[in-house]
């Protein structure tokens, strides 16, 4: 026993080392399951030390490792040393459980065939100029070795006397690579009969490991002649495809040199449970290819992949399953020609330097520097800003799933934000609110302006009260945010109006440009309906509220000036402060016989709207009636008509209404008819004058007060 402990001591000083090293994420996981399988058979008791500093390393592995090309019983092996250490009591069981369901996801979409095993970047039927190279790494003892893909570009600039050629990952310096990338270029002059030279500079996306090997040798190739292809300033150039693998080392001769059996079965069953389509190799590496592919389908029929068996650098380039011409663009037209003349056009590409940049500078840089958001987008829960050249300049992120439903409503998306220099710094702000989705909490502004985003104002909890005397805590949802009036009071004003979902009273805001409460008003009935306009031609935009008055049961219109906005509306004051009502007018709108006959426990506004620009319309539902025929809802509507003193000059009934009147008319002759009706609803529209509501047109004294004493 002591002698097996001293070799998992040593095994496991030889893992430490490998996961301190470079190595990808793959690598170390197996490297973690073989000394897994050194250890298991042990009492975990004995092994616990050595687990202990294991299991953090192991977790972190895993959330960053995707599980592309991991064949299954790998992945199984990976669950069951998972679930042995969600046995064992001293470690964290919720981390475990989530990687455990991680590794399960993706065990179940490679038995199912699915291309998506958590790789984000999962490849696709389109064409790249970065070619992907099935590649093998292992242990330095050749004990573990893992297969992966790797994508890999190049960059080529023109030199003036000799060919560089440059591996920007780490390679040993003495192996096959770099005399691979030298054949690969020199193959790739040849079939062009290039004569110049240039600095070919190749890279893998991935740095994470040591890259050894000469098998990238044939995408090497093809991505040094596309690059010099380019170059010489052809129409065309080649594209490869996103979904394919390269294998295979080439010679002096452009012929693809075939690899060792152990490594091409490896490296096929690596392409095999990825998700790309085709696999590039070595013609004589066929049979061996196809005898093991048909074996692994026989376990997976549902996966697919596509063998193209080559012999020469020339039948990759000229397979159409390989790549594709791309024809230039006149961009790249112009760039590759200004590569080959740069050294003759210096002075004149110092002209179009200069004046590029200028350009730039007045059409690029500034409107990109311009910080000042014009327009806003909402997309995805986040408000999205652009200043006045179109550029998005930040993004405020809007924070409630329950506001985000709300939000995809373009009505409700205006309603919910204002855009304004609120704060006088000469830029525009954000203010905008949403529905909390705790219950019990109400709606929140908030104020961004691209560096930081915090609360404006809270919607408080308080009690209200109902004419019974009841108490109820109010939960308030707020409806509308815009500016109160900015014309008159020098520094912003922000207006808000709301309702409280189970009581509906209204509320109705002014903040200052701080988000400090000003002022309150009160309703005894939600405001449904918001309309901001100079209307009577003062200089001053008033503000109009449609909305309902449980206390007397029906429609209601409000009218404020924006500096006296605050108490409560007629009858009750819902919040026991006993202030009475500033607004301007508070019109009440009677029902009629068509209302009395329904379900209805009240009318209700349905829109406020300016007629014709000298009247305001307000259309009341005074019945809800379904169609007989159709199903379709299909209101009965009063509208009412006012002038610029806000006299009731006018009320009508549309189809709906005229239709069902009709009927009860035919069967009640003690009815009036439609016009006499309309002509009494008009007389019975009331005023409140500040002591109770009148029959005729009236301002609230308690405004025209304040007024006098302002």
């Amino acid at each position: 026993m002591n002698n097996s402990l001293i070799k998992i001591q040593s095994a496991s000083e030889r893992l430490n080392e490998i996961l301190k090293a470079k190595a990808s994420y793959k690598f170390k996981l197996l490297s973690i399951l073989e000394f897994y399988y050194q250890i298991r058979e042990y009492p975990k008791e004995e092994m616990f030390s050595f687990y202990l500093p294991l299991v953090p390393e192991y977790i972190n592995l895993i959330s960053k490792e995707s599980f592309m090309s991991w064949n299954p019983e790998t992945l199984k092996d990976l669950k069951e040393f998972t679930m042995y250490l969600l046995k064992i009591d001293h470690f964290d069981s919720y981390s475990i459980i989530n990687i455990d369901d991680k590794i399960s996801f993706a065990l179940n979409n490679c038995l199912l065939g699915l291309e998506d095993t958590g790789n984000k970047s999962s490849p696709v039927s389109s064409y790249s100029d970065s070619v992907n190279i099935a590649l093998i790494e292992q242990s330095d003892s050749g004990g573990i070795r893992c297969g992966t893909i790797g994508k890999m570009k190049i960059e080529v600039k023109p030199l003036p006397y000799e060919d560089n050629i440059i591996f920007n990952n780490e390679t040993d310096e003495d192996g096959e690579l770099k005399k691979q990338l030298h054949k690969s270029v020199l193959n790739a002059k040849n079939i062009l009969k290039e004569k110049k030279f240039h600095r070919y500079s190749y890279e893998f996306e991935d740095s994470n490991f040591l890259y050894d090997g000469s098998s990238l040798g044939s995408g090497a190739m093809c991505l040094a002649y596309s690059s010099l292809f380019r170059e010489r300033i052809n129409n065309y150039y080649y594209k490869f495809r996103s979904d394919m693998v390269f294998t295979g080392a080439i010679n002096e001769e452009g012929l693809l040199i075939p690899l060792a059996e152990d490594s091409i079965k490896l490296k096929l069953e690596t392409v095999f449970y990825s998700s790309y389509k085709s696999f590039v190799i070595p013609k004589d590496n066929f049979n061996e290819c196809y005898k093991l592919l048909e074996e692994l389908r026989i376990k997976h029929p549902e996966r697919k992949l596509l063998l193209i068996p080559v012999e020469n650098c020339k039948e990759v380039l000229e397979n159409t399953n390989v790549a594709i011409r791309h024809y230039l663009n006149f961009k790249e037209k112009i760039n590759v020609r200004y590569r080959k003349y740069q050294f003759a056009l210096n002075i004149t590409a110092m002209i179009v330097i200069v004046t590029a940049l200028i350009y730039t500078a007045l059409g690029i840089i500034i409107p990109k520097l311009d910080k000042n958001p014009v327009n806003v987008e909402y997309s995805e829960n986040s408000f999205i800003m652009y200043n006045k050249y179109g550029n998005k300049v930040w993004t405020s992120k809007a924070f409630s799933k329950s506001s985000d439903a709300t939000l995809k409503n373009p009505q409700s998306y205006e309603n919910h934000k204002l855009l304004y220099d609120i704060n006088g710094d000469g830029k525009n702000e954000l203010l905008f609110f949403n529905y909390n989705d705790e219950q019990g909490s109400g709606s929140t502004i908030y104020i961004s302006d691209g560096d930081s985003q915090k609360v404006f104002y809270s919607m408080p909890v308080r009690n209200l009260y109902n004419t019974r005397g009841d108490t109820l805590v109010s939960t308030l949802y707020l409806f509308y945010v815009d500016l109160a009036d900015s014309q008159r009071f020098g520094k912003e004003r922000i207006l808000f109006y709301g309702k409280q979902v189970r009581f509906f009273p209204g509320v109705i805001g002014i903040l200052d440009a701080d988000g400090k409460l000003i002022s309150e008003y009160w309703n005894y009935g939600r405001f449904q309906l918001y309309m901001r306009n100079d209307f009577d031609k003062d200089g001053n935009k008033e503000l109009y509220f449609g909305g309902v008055s449980n206390k007397e049961r029906c429609a209601i219109l409000a009218a404020f000036d924006p500096e006296f906005i605050d108490g409560a509306s007629p009858g009750f004051d819902i919040t026991g402060m006993n202030k009475k009502g500033t607004e301007k007018y508070y019109i009440k709108f009677p029902r009629s016989v068509l209302m009395e006959k329904s379900d209805l426990p009240r009318n209700y506004f349905t829109e406020i709207s300016l007629y014709a620009d000298t009247l305001i319309m307000a259309s009341i539902v005074e019945m809800e009636h379904k169609d007989s025929i159709s199903g379709a809802q299909r209101n009965a509507y009063l509208m009412y008509f006012f002038d610029r003193d806000m006299n009731c000059v006018d009320v009508q009934a549309d189809d709906v209404y005229m239709k069902l009147y009709g009927r009860i008319f035919e069967k009640d002759n003690t009815l009036p008819d439609l016009i006499e009706l309309c002509t009494s609803l008009m007389n019975r529209v009331q005023w409140w004058n500040g002591e109770k509501f009148v029959n005729e047109r009236a301002i609230n004294s308690e405004y025209l007060k304040r007024v006098k004493n302002k």
